[in-house]
């Protein structure tokens, strides 16, 4: 595994920043996907490949279909969780589309398919030092192909459904 993917979805610059300075002061070597803007499914796919672990910076999900992906692929990942569903960075088109109070609605993450054998999550990037050096620490320690396989495989999601 060479590197750390960063995956950058619908959030501010300066969350980007806060997460790029502190791979930065480590040395650790990084890829950062963009979504929406340098996002493709192939190019994912094989940098997930050599990826140690993901730090997953995305917005509020009801699936998160990108995140299962690496779980799949049984890397690990570091969610930068949001703290209320209008945490994103979009125009104000899209943004219009939520009123105040749903804006602010903080039942909701950004995997909501995920346990401690996937990965970290935080919800305050103030703890990313912390949660980065217990990533590069133990990348092997997580399972989350395990947990796709117990928990979102066909039969069981049928049955559930």
């Amino acid at each position: 595994k060479e590197y750390v993917l960063v995956y950058f979805k619908q959030r501010s610059a300066e969350e980007l920043k806060v997460i790029e300075d502190g791979l930065q002061k480590r040395k650790i070597d990084y890829k950062l996907i963009d979504y929406g803007i340098s996002y493709k499914e192939d190019d994912y796919k094989d940098l997930l490949k050599k990826a140690r672990y993901v730090i997953w910076l995305g917005r509020q999900e009801s699936q998160g279909v990108a995140l299962e992906e690496a779980m799949s692929c049984d890397v690990p990942i570091l969610v930068c969780d949001v703290s209320y569903v209008g945490q994103w960075s979009v125009d104000q088109k899209l943004k219009d589309i939520l009123n105040e109070e749903e804006s602010a609605y903080t039942n909701t993450t950004s995997a909501p398919y995920f346990d401690e054998r996937c990965g970290i999550k935080i919800k305050d990037l103030s703890g990313i030092d912390g949660a980065i050096e217990k990533m590069d620490k133990q990348p092997d320690s997580f399972r989350s192909r395990e947990y796709v396989l117990d928990n979102l495989n066909l039969k069981k999601q049928a049955n559930d459904f």
